[in-house]
């Protein structure tokens, strides 16, 4: 029985291993995974940043005269908005000792 080696062509593998990728990619990858720290006003903040985004959204889709194709993904994004906002409050609730 053969076995592939290291060097072998990695054709109809979906393994990618972080040797395979790029080391701009890599970067990226382990850039997006850090933690990021922000001051407790800013984090207490994001529901209500949220919640303002989507009303926003939601008002500003009424009162577009002239681009009808853009009112879908205003209707969208505010929903997604206000949506996120209630649930980062109610897990912070859930989740407040």
């Amino acid at each position: 029985m053969a076995t592939k080696s290291a060097n072998s062509s990695l054709h109809g593998s979906t393994l990618i291993s972080s040797a395979v990728l790029p080391s701009f990619l890599v970067q990226a990858k382990n850039y997006a995974l850090q933690k990021i720290w922000v001051p407790n006003v800013l984090y207490a903040l994001i529901p209500a940043i949220y919640l303002l985004a989507g009303t926003a959204a939601l008002f500003s889709a009424l009162f577009m005269p002239g681009w009808k194709w853009l009112v879908p993904y205003a209707l969208l994004f505010g929903g997604v908005c206000i949506h996120a906002g209630i649930m980062v409050t109610v897990t912070r609730m859930r989740n407040r000792k």
